[in-house]
């Protein structure tokens, strides 16, 4: 009798055939709806986190004030259990000659306060303490970008606050957070109660400050009373951020300022 030898190999290739056209497009199909799943849960996950970051946030000041990278460091703050009472950002302080600075965040701890200045950058950044511009190096070296000091700019703003306070004696520390992707380098003279890290490393920093013992071994404010007058003078000092034309007038006044350096 007759045995056709091809019957099962016809078999097989229709079996591979029906394969690719039905099964493997269907197998296919379940793993992009389960993937499709998981990045709309993972979507939702985020979106929740990011709405409790808000709500958090609107403790201490708007979600659209100051820079976002600002924002985000206020954030960590409160996740970190920081009063949320302590917590100041996007101060306009009025000086004498009647233009305003500017501060991105202050803090209360027992060991006083925190003035931070919070700054945008990409590349290698080089300076000393005591140097009055700074360097910003990108591209291997092809772009090279002089910024002022922040330490000098952030104690400026000390001043301000000190005089805001009337108060001369009151421990500042001049913390200045590196924010972006950015590497800190060669940067000497830091003095003790002067601080430099990046936004990483910014509550590991702010932490030190606060709990170590050569610091915080008092209390920071004399009185109940010298501590309510500081909070809503640091109050009035963040609505004034909400006032358009003081705004506009502090970009003015700012721009000069680069103006006046950029020429001399």
């Amino acid at each position: 009798m007759y045995h056709n030898q091809s019957r099962p190999q016809v078999n097989i290739i229709i079996f591979i055939f029906l394969l690719f056209i039905f099964i493997l497009p269907a197998f296919l199909y379940l793993f992009y709806i389960e993937r499709q799943q998981d990045i709309w849960e993972d979507w939702q996950r985020k979106e929740r986190e990011r709405q409790q970051d808000l709500q958090l946030l609107s403790k201490v000041t708007s979600i659209d004030r100051g820079e976002l990278s600002e924002r985000e460091l206020v954030i960590q703050l409160l996740k970190n259990g920081f009063d949320e009472n302590k917590i100041w950002h996007d101060l306009y302080i009025k000086k004498y000659d009647g233009n305003f600075t500017q501060v991105d965040i202050v803090i209360a701890t027992n060991a006083g306060l925190i003035a931070v200045e919070v700054k945008d950058y990409a590349g290698w950044i080089y300076g000393k303490y005591y140097e009055r511009y700074w360097m910003q190096v990108l591209s291997y070296g092809k772009f090279k970008n002089k910024f002022y000091n922040p330490f000098m700019q952030n104690q400026k703003h000390i001043e301000s606050i000190r005089k805001l306070l009337y108060n001369q004696k009151i421990r500042i520390f001049n913390l200045v957070v590196f924010s972006g992707n950015c590497r800190l380098e060669n940067i000497s003279g830091i003095p003790a109660d002067c601080f430099l890290t990046t936004q990483q490393n910014f509550i590991d920093v702010v932490k030190t400050i606060a709990n170590d013992s050569k610091f915080s071994n008092s209390r920071l404010f004399l009185n109940y009373r010298d501590e309510i007058s500081m909070i809503n003078k640091f109050k009035k000092a963040h609505s004034y951020g909400n006032d358009y034309n003081i705004v506009q007038e502090h970009i003015r006044h700012v721009q000069e300022i680069k103006e006046k350096y950029n020429a001399s």
